[in-house]
């Protein structure tokens, strides 16, 4: 993969690459994440009720602060995936 990503990057194309945390993920591990490979059996799901949820239920303005989430909390999970991201790179370069 990095090699990959460094020689497109020698290229000279108009774009970037960089590796980030997907990188090293096998193609069944990228169709568990999206959801399109099935585990084999019931695993105890239940199905979703449409009629017990209604569009014109959900309001127009929600104050997150009420759920604890605030801008600094905001901020702080975006510092934390930016700094997995820092030990990704540093990983690969």
């Amino acid at each position: 993969m990095c090699r990959f990503v460094n020689s497109k990057n020698r290229a000279g194309l108009s774009y970037r690459l960089a590796v980030n945390h997907l990188a090293d993920l096998s193609d069944d591990e990228f169709k568990v994440i999206r959801g399109l490979k099935h585990s084999a059996g019931y695993n105890g799901g239940l199905p979703f009720d449409k009629a017990a949820h209604n569009a014109r239920d959900v309001p127009d303005h929600i104050d997150w602060r009420l759920y604890g989430i605030t801008r600094e909390y905001f901020y702080a999970h975006i510092q934390w995936f930016a700094s997995k991201e820092r030990k990704v790179k540093s990983f690969w370069w």
